[in-house]
């Protein structure tokens, strides 16, 4: 139990400062940020049709056979 109560105030102070760090960011570094977002929302779009295709073809495959 003493280990858990270890753990939770590891927890707390860690989320606590790092609720304290901000910083002010230059544009450049804000516009590259919210540029890599666009390209991982795209790239997450085509891995999720790409295993739902397969999971199709898969099903497909299940239902001729």
């Amino acid at each position: 139990m003493n280990f858990f109560k270890q753990l939770a105030a590891l927890f707390v102070s860690f989320f606590g400062l790092v609720g304290l760090a901000h910083a002010e960011l230059p544009p450049a570094v804000i516009t590259a940020i919210t540029g890599a977002e666009t390209d991982v929302t795209a790239a997450g779009g085509y891995i999720l049709a790409v295993i739902v295709g397969i999971a199709v073809i898969a099903w497909v495959r299940k239902v001729i056979h």
